[in-house]
Formats: structure tokens, sequence, C-alpha cells
């Protein structure tokens, strides 16, 4: 798991242990019913890339794809608990937890690397 974890922020990497949890729980998720593969699949593939989006060295191509499917995964579960149409087999908290997460891991992705670069610039500096 060498390179996996993000060690230069704290931020980052607890938002990396997040999305694990939550890509585990949307594993598990799937397991326990099968048939809801569309809704746990996307999720599970944006919470991986979002895990790995997270790193430190990471490609402007990969940032904005994670923040995008961060965003998209938003509009679905939104849309999914404002229409009634989806199965929303996951309780309020859950559904809001993940909603929050999606957004704060879309965000971190893309705004805090211009940060962390400019404190190892003042420390390398200093």
């Amino acid at each position: 798991m060498l390179g996996l974890f993000n060690r230069k922020s704290a931020w980052k990497l607890g938002l990396q242990g997040a999305n694990l949890v939550a890509l585990l729980v949307a594993t598990y998720d799937l397991y326990q019913n099968p048939d809801k593969l569309a809704q746990n699949g996307f999720d599970m593939a944006v919470h991986a890339l979002t895990l790995l989006s997270l790193r430190e060295n990471v490609g402007a191509i990969e940032a904005f794809l994670a923040t995008n499917l961060n965003s998209g995964q938003i509009a679905v579960l939104g849309v999914g608990a404002a229409s009634g149409c989806a199965n929303l087999a996951n309780p309020l908290v859950a559904v809001i937890a993940d909603v929050t997460l999606h957004t704060l891991s879309g965000v971190s992705v893309i705004f805090s690397s211009d940060e962390e670069e400019n404190k190892s610039t003042e420390l390398k500096m200093s």
C-alpha cells in the first residue's frame, strides 16, 4: 500500500479513510442486495476513484474525473430522494452522510492541493 495514502495532508488522509469505509459499506450492500447493482456499482466506482485521487501526486485529469463523478453521485442521490422513485433502503442519515462525503471529497480533490504546495514551499524556504 505504499503511496496509496496521503501522508502530507491529514484532511485528505481522513477523507481517504472515510471513502474506504464507504466503499466497503457499498460492497457489502451489493453483496446483500445483488439487484441494486447499478446503484451500488456506480457508488463503489466513485468511492474507489476518489480514494485514489486523494493521493499526494494526482494528475489534473484524474482530479477532474473524481470531482465530476462525485457531483454526479450527489445528483443521483438527490434526484432519487426527491422523486421518491429510488429505493431508499438506507436510513436518511446514511444518505445525508453519503452526500456530505461526496461533497467534501469532490471539493477537496480540487482545492486543497494548492494550499499543500504552498505550505511545502514555505517549509523548504525556511
